[in-house]
């Protein structure tokens, strides 16, 4: 009998093992909170504390002392949409109601957030969102027939709580729902952007920003965590209630505040980085990079370069390719094909050119090169403006964006980039 090659469990891939994708939920939901937790810092007037898997999955609390509910559902987008008396659903309306009635006054929304979406079948009684809005234009529940799709969903609070049928029709009218209809994975390169708009990041290289991001991601994480939050002492001190103490420990430990933010931003920005050995793929993972980009991320990242320029460069490749499509359709493939092939070989020595010009050897260039290049390009254009089809140099700095993807134009010394998401 032949024996198979593999015979260790190590080196076999079980597929079936729904472990990974346990684990991008939560990471999923940790992202969120993170996010949240960068409004401590652009909008600290409107967010004072975010506070996790405390009585829902997030909490964020107004300084005014009110806060927002957050239940966080994720579900992979070959299940069915979300719909009015999905169990998910159900419970989760379930625990605001409790909730708004443990704790009046206290709270001036309830979110309901999932990566997929919702029935919205018209007038269809298993379409939610149709139905929260109904609600909202009635401001109550009185005179509702039995099978209205609102007293439907009211009643079956009612049995599942015990609460009044107004209690119940007060909590869904602050309730919102929210349909972000993105991947478990493309969450994480939000939270980069969402720490890039932090007051001076934008400028900082991309690696910076995506090293603050993992860490406001663990951060996050910690806090969703039952782990206690201060002096081991206090907890020992005689005469001291320790469960008054562990209590206030446990609640100290879910809370994340403006302090604890901006702490993270600041070892990260002062910390050296060693570009020229640097995995970012370490920070980032492939599957977690903006698809159709990655080995542009990755080579910007090493070369140093500031987190607005490679935000825009992925903005601009986006550009070129929808302009190489409108050439398609306009004039057909083939002479499509030609200028597209003709900007990249232009484009291509001026990236060359760029890069000899600034290159130093064991220090990172590569805004030095993004700068040069983008000189070289805007002189191209006023020089060739007639033979470029009508091209600006965004559109050039585009094609710069495809080269670097291609593996034709670095931003550093070449590095091995390993194994990416397309498996090539």
């Amino acid at each position: 009998m032949k024996r198979s090659v593999l015979t260790s469990p190590a080196e076999v891939l079980d597929k079936r093992d729904p472990g990974d994708d346990v684990g991008l939920r939560f990471k999923y939901q940790y992202c969120y909170a993170a996010i949240n937790a960068t409004l401590l810092v652009t909008t600290e007037e409107q967010v004072r504390t975010i506070i996790c898997e405390n009585h829902e999955d997030v909490l964020v609390e107004r300084p005014c002392g009110t806060f927002l509910a957050v239940q966080v559902k994720t579900r992979d987008h070959s299940q069915p949409l979300f719909h009015a008396n999905d169990a998910q659903v159900l419970k989760s309306f379930e625990r605001f109601c409790r909730l708004d009635e443990r704790f009046p006054g206290r709270f001036e929304c309830f979110e309901f957030v999932t990566n997929h979406a919702f029935w919205q079948q018209t007038d269809d009684p298993k379409n939610l969102p149709l139905i929260l809005a109904n609600l909202k234009k009635r401001g109550h529940v009185k005179h509702l027939r039995a099978n209205n799709p609102i007293r439907v969903l009211v009643d079956s609070l009612i049995v599942r709580t015990g609460l009044h049928r107004e209690k119940i029709a007060n909590t869904l009218l602050k309730v919102k729902i929210s349909s972000r209809q993105d991947t478990l994975q493309s969450i994480f390169q939000d939270l980069i952007t969402a720490v890039s708009e932090c007051p001076g990041l934008a400028r900082q290289p991309y690696i910076v920003v995506a090293q603050i991001a993992t860490a406001l991601l663990t951060l996050a994480a910690d806090a969703s965590a039952k782990r206690l939050h201060g002096p081991v002492s206090d907890r020992y001190a005689a005469g001291s209630d320790v469960e008054t103490v562990i209590t206030a420990q446990l609640l100290a430990g879910k809370r994340i505040d403006r302090a604890a933010v901006l702490k993270v931003i600041k070892e990260h920005v002062e910390a050296e980085q060693n570009f020229e050995t640097l995995n970012i793929s370490g920070v980032v993972p492939p599957d977690e990079l903006p698809f159709g980009t990655e080995r542009m991320v990755l080579k910007m990242a090493r070369g140093a370069i500031e987190t607005v320029r490679i935000q825009n460069m992925q903005d601009l490749v986006h550009a070129f390719e929808a302009m190489y499509l409108r050439w398609v359709r306009t004039y057909g493939p083939e002479v499509a094909g030609q200028r597209y092939e003709d900007l990249l070989s232009r484009v291509k020595v001026d990236c060359v050119e760029a890069q000899v010009a600034v290159q130093e050897v064991g220090k990172p260039y590569g805004p030095a090169m993004y700068e040069a290049l983008l000189s070289r390009l805007r002189t191209r254009c006023e020089a060739e403006n007639e033979s470029l089809y009508g091209c600006k140099p965004e559109h050039l700095l585009g094609a710069a964006g495809i080269l670097t993807e291609s593996c034709k134009t670095w931003w550093s010394t070449e590095f091995d980039l390993g194994t990416m998401r397309n498996g090539t």
